[in-house]
């Protein structure tokens, strides 16, 4: 944003040299923002998922999720399935978790409702 009109001006390419330079430094520094701040929260949220998965200390999980992220995508097409693909997985095994859990500890417990408590927490 600031080094391309300066640029335009010591070349001495005058003032609609000088506006389109601005205009394309301006694109760039927001174009590199929006990159930037992607990067940051994709790095964030995949930390916490990563923690989220160890403390489930379930080992078939943490391998079936490992080779889904390890998998290569090869081209824009691939990747949106694979990614709604994922989400579905990941939306389906919460749900049953969620419905299954207090029914297994339940099972489990001598004292069936308070075994389906601990399932719901």
């Amino acid at each position: 944003m600031f080094y391309e009109p300066f640029y335009a001006l010591v070349k001495g390419k005058g003032g609609y040299k000088f506006g389109e330079k601005f205009a394309k430094g301006a694109f760039s520094l927001i174009g590199h923002s929006i990159s930037g701040v992607y990067k940051t929260v994709n790095k964030i949220l995949g930390t916490i998922m990563k923690i989220l998965a160890s403390v489930t200390m379930d080992k078939k999980y943490i391998q079936e999720r490992q080779n889904r992220l390890n998998r290569t995508i090869k081209n824009w097409r691939e990747g949106v399935v694979i990614g709604l693909k994922n989400l579905m997985i990941i939306f389906g095994e919460t749900i049953v978790g969620i419905c299954r859990r207090p029914i297994q500890e339940a099972k489990l417990s001598e004292n069936g409702l308070l075994g389906f408590f601990k399932g719901v927490f």
